[in-house]
């Protein structure tokens, strides 16, 4: 059954069970009055009764012709419904009709198609006997020699073509073989790769190990060396008598000079300033021994670091064997323009310092044999030498003498004259003053670089180590253009007897840093032609530096420094061959690093061959398999060819009767195939013609269900006036009725006993009304927001079912938990919301006096009755049996039941009418009885006034 049929069935029955509840609430009406009779006996009883019976009597007629007319009515809705029922039924006839010629209109047009399809079929064998006729008709009668001829010639050309297929599949086999072993070949060489790697990486493995087990050998050589050679210091200290251990310059810069120096110095020519090969290299190994670098001498880098106070200080730095100290590193010396700024005590302590220096080089010297031929005596310095020197030096240097233009003319930058000038002046009467020169910049080998950008202070170490440096290198690196070798300066600091200013007595040195332009001057001063006076200065407080210091050297001390030498020595022998030993065993391992690395070579080449190799062995075979596949097509298409001609030597071979004889079945296959045709076309025409009749029935049926749809809506329309119009009959009778004047009579009553309590209860009323509306708004905003919620439930179990990668289940079933707890607040608000309604609608039950004058009400509103109704009972007495009692709500029939009167009623023993409301119904129905009944009476005026403002409940179910 369709939608439409079900909904017109639906509307059917619920009028038919509205006609039938109409008609027998009315005859429950009619039973109810004529049933109606009562006596009293009393007097006023009686009177009171003759009255009533009058009310009755009127109200009998008026009832009959409201009777009659209600009766019509009734008809006129039974009527209604039969016409209903019966376009309902022809509704549903039609519509099954209508399924009925859809099923029949399906089945033929699956039945047409089918004859469709079987028609192709024919057509197709109609086709393929037609050609099997057109062939036969078409048959040459060849030669049968001729055939066989040709025949036998393709069998020949087939055998060959095979041959050559046979040929070419042992060659692709003697080339799959050759690409078998020139892959093993690959792998055999990849195994042999492999392993030469492995071994290089072992080789390389030990010469890593072994070149770190070598350098730490060398290292422990190194450091044995240099112990033995600080032992050999101190050896050749003591047995020359400079070793002390209270000199701190000794130890600061000890200004080392090897044995065998005067057979050296020998081979120089003061005269001509020149030194012959064995000089030359006896003072180049004298610096290297020092630690000095001859070939560097005038290079020099610059270090920065910080004083105590984090101030930043350069400080040169140079290669010699100079021991820095940390107390002169923190003393920093200011300088002015190209000069140190110095006191007298660090002037008097730096010339000291070169004065201990250059004796200790003469007393090794003088040690020698032979040593004393070049060099004699010792300096002494003493603080009055020292300004003497400054003096000297204000003098010659500070008044307008130009070293540069000098050299150029004299070729040197020295003074002496000036110096000579000087000197007399301060009555030292002497025709020569000795004198050494640095530029303070870069002279002959030496650095004191007295201005760095951004500085300037230079600390004391660096003063200190630039002296000995200058020392040095005046001593053995003063050969023509700063080479090793000897010079003037070196005659001058040894103070060679052999020069022509040799100083035979007492010899002063003074160092000056007072030259305007930076130089550094080493003055050697003679006081044998001074006065007293000077020569008392001279002598007073004069120290004789690196020659008083010396303590006395015991034979003891010397063995024991031979002893801690000859073991130092052989300790550093045995570390030296222990270095050399690792080092040849380093130099195996490179050859055998060398020797496995030139294995991988050779195996990455043999593995290149045979890759190349196998790459050749792989292109034949492709070769060799595209020759048998092109020889076995030829032999194929060759086999076809014998098929074709031996096909054709059959068919030649046969006789004209047989051939005849096959052109005449095929001939009648072909008219049987044509007639098979012919019969199935036309029942397919007489499928399709009965496919067309069953669509025109079709679409009749569905415009006769068009037409009965139309008739049951009119009957549906006319079924609902007749409704509308008994109900409105029902509705005049139910005002012109007993109960309505017994109401009015009793409101009468009511309003004259309470009015005061009626208005008290109809603003009690009105505020109820307002806080209900006020409920009922809430709960429907909160059913609103359930509904929005469980769609959004609905709708978070779909995307959950659905989810995809974008969307994880997880994230999904997080919501939706979500969701749920939202869904049960609101149910709890929902909840509280109609618990808050009926507990409004309670209380306008309760809107009721409790006591009236004398009586006592027992009367119960708003409790739930049988069938989920709503009953009201006064005091002692139900009412009128299980009768219900409803309040009127839109839309919805409601009854009052009329309750029997109590003893002291004036209606005593009268049986109040039922009546049925219609869902028109505007009011509720008073309880008859007399004023003192107020309980009864307060319930109906509650409901009239509930009524009339507006107020409605709905039943709970």
């Amino acid at each position: 059954m369709n939608a439409a049929q079900s909904s017109a069935g639906s509307a059917s029955s619920s009028a038919s069970t509205s006609s039938s509840s109409a008609t027998s609430s009315s005859a429950s009406t009619s039973g109810s009055t004529s049933g109606s009779s009562s006596t009293s006996s009393s007097a006023s009883s009686s009177t009171s009764g003759s009255a009533s019976a009058g009310s009755s009597a009127t109200s009998s007629s008026s009832s009959a012709s409201s009777a009659t007319t209600l009766q019509r009515a009734q008809a006129a809705v039974r009527d209604a419904q039969s016409k209903q029922e019966a376009a309902q039924t022809a509704f549903n006839q039609a519509s099954d009709d209508v399924d009925a010629k859809s099923t029949a209109v399906d089945t033929a047009q699956q039945a047409a198609d089918q004859a469709g399809q079987k028609v192709n079929a024919d057509q197709n064998a109609v086709k393929t006997a037609q050609q099997k006729v057109t062939d036969l008709q078409n048959a040459s009668h060849t030669d049968v020699a001729a055939l066989q001829q040709e025949v036998n010639r393709l069998q020949e050309k087939l055998q060959n073509n095979q041959q050559a297929v046979t040929d070419a599949q042992n060659k692709l086999t003697q080339a799959q073989t050759g690409l078998e072993t020139a892959k093993q070949a690959v792998d055999r060489a990849n195994d042999d790769l492999n392993k030469a790697q492995q071994d290089a990486q072992t080789a390389q493995d030990k010469l890593t190990a072994d070149q770190k087990t070598a350098q730490n050998k060398q290292q422990a050589a190194q450091s044995a060396k240099e112990a033995m050679e600080q032992a050999k210091a101190k050896l050749d200290a003591l047995k020359n008598g400079t070793a002390s251990e209270s000199d701190p310059v000794a130890q600061q810069a000890p200004a080392k000079v090897p044995v065998e120096f005067a057979d050296a110095f020998a081979g120089f020519n003061p005269d001509a300033g020149s030194n012959d090969i064995a000089t030359q290299n006896y003072a180049k190994q004298t610096l290297i021994d020092s630690n000095f670098d001859p070939d560097n001498m005038n290079s020099v880098s610059f270090g920065e670091y910080y004083d105590k106070n984090g101030n930043p200080v350069y400080q040169a730095e140079y290669k010699d064997n100079f021991q820095h100290n940390q107390v002169d590193q923190t003393t920093l010396i200011n300088y002015d323009g190209n000069k140190l700024v110095l006191t007298d005590s660090q002037k008097q302590k730096l010339t000291s310092y070169v004065a201990n220096i250059v004796n200790r080089i003469r007393q090794q010297v003088q040690a020698e044999p032979n040593g004393k031929k070049y060099s004699e005596g010792f300096l002494k310095v003493s603080s009055y030498a020292t300004k003497l020197g400054e003096q000297l030096v204000d003098s010659a240097y500070n008044h307008g003498w130009d070293k540069a233009e000098n050299a150029k003319i004299n070729y040197s930058p020295h003074n002496e004259d000036g110096l000579k000038e000087a000197a007399n002046q301060a009555g030292l009467n002497t025709d020569f003053v000795g004198e050494n020169l640095s530029s303070g910049n870069n002279y002959q080998g030496t650095a004191i670089l007295l201005h760095v950008p951004g500085q300037n202070t230079i600390s004391m170490d660096a003063v200190k180590e630039s002296l000995y440096i200058t020392v040095m290198s005046m001593m053995f690196n003063d050969d023509h253009s700063s080479k090793p070798g000897f010079g003037g300066h070196t005659t001058a600091f040894l103070n060679d007897p052999q020069g022509n200013n040799a100083i035979k007595d007492t010899q002063y040195l003074a160092v000056s840093f007072n030259d305007n332009d930076g130089s550094i001057h080493f003055n050697f001063i003679s006081d044998a032609n001074a006065t007293s006076e000077v020569k008392a200065k001279l002598a007073q407080g004069a120290t004789t530096p690196g020659i008083d210091q010396q303590s006395s050297v015991s034979q003891d001390d010397i063995n024991t420094a031979q002893q801690d030498y000859d073991q130092k020595k052989t300790a550093s022998d045995k570390t030296e061959q222990d270095a050399e030993a690792a080092s040849e065993v380093v130099e195996n391992d490179q050859a055998e690093v060398k020797t496995a690395s030139d294995a991988v070579a050779t195996a990455q080449q043999k593995l290149d061959s045979a890759k190349k190799t196998a790459q050749t062995a792989q292109e034949a075979v492709t070769t060799k398999q595209q020759e048998v596949t092109d020889a076995q097509a030829k032999a194929n298409a060759t086999q076809d060819q014998v098929k074709e001609k031996k096909a054709a030597l059959d068919a030649a071979g046969k006789s004209k009767d047989d051939q005849a004889k096959e052109l005449q079945q095929a001939q009648k296959n072909l008219q049987a195939a044509k007639d098979t045709l012919t019969a199935d076309q036309k029942a397919q025409q007489t499928k399709q013609q009965a496919a067309q009749t069953a669509q025109s029935a079709l679409k009749k049926a569905k415009e006769t269900l068009t037409a009965k749809k139309s008739a049951l809506d009119n009957a549906k329309k006319e079924l609902l006036s007749a409704q509308d119009q008994l109900n409105q009959l029902e509705g005049n009778k139910l005002k012109n009725s007993l109960a309505m004047q017994l109401f009015a009579q009793s409101s009468a009553k009511f309003a004259a006993a309470i009015p005061n309590k009626v208005t008290e209860l109809a603003a009690r009323v009105d505020q109820l009304k307002q806080k209900l509306e006020k409920d009922q708004t809430a709960l429907k905003d909160s059913q609103n927001a359930l509904a929005t919620k469980k769609t959004e439930l609905d709708a978070a179990n779909a995307a959950l079912a659905k989810t995809t990668s974008d969307t994880t289940i997880a994230d999904l079933k997080a919501q939706l938990q979500k969701d749920q707890q939202q869904l049960a607040q609101d149910q709890t608000t929902l909840a509280k919301y109609q618990q808050a309604v009926k507990d409004d609608l309670a209380a306008l039950a309760r809107l009721q006096p409790e006591t009236t004058g004398s009586q006592t009400t027992d009367q119960t509103i708003g409790e739930t009755g049988e069938n989920g109704s709503e009953k009201v009972t006064t005091q002692g007495q139900k009412v009128a049996g299980t009768t219900n009692v409803y309040r009127l709500t839109n839309g919805v029939a409601s009854t009052v039941a009329f309750p029997v009167a109590t003893a002291n009623s004036s209606v005593a023993h009268q049986q109040a009418p039922s009546v049925v409301i219609s869902h028109k119904a505007q009011s509720l129905l008073p309880q008859t009885g007399d004023s003192y009944n107020l309980a009864a009476l307060l319930g109906l005026g509650l409901a009239g006034l509930a009524a009339s403002f507006g107020l409605a409940r709905k039943r709970e179910n």
